[in-house]
């Protein structure tokens, strides 16, 4: 799990609330130095953040890869 990063299961999805771009550099740098980035589902949620980074409120589905 990214540190800071708040992950709810709701109905099989993950619920990600998009940090703010400073805040999420210094979880980057964190999981790079921790290795963290090669898990894919941190790399997942990685990815999420970076695409809704524009975004400073609201919530964004991601889902689970390979469930409908």
């Amino acid at each position: 799990m990214v540190p800071g990063l708040a992950l709810r299961d709701f109905r099989g999805r993950v619920i990600v609330k998009p940090l703010a771009p400073p805040a999420y550099r210094g979880i980057h740098s964190i999981t790079r130095r921790r290795g963290e980035g090669c898990n894919p589902k941190i790399k997942a949620v990685q990815e999420q953040l970076a695409r809704s980074g524009s975004r400073d409120a609201g919530e964004v589905d991601i889902g689970f890869p390979g469930r409908p």
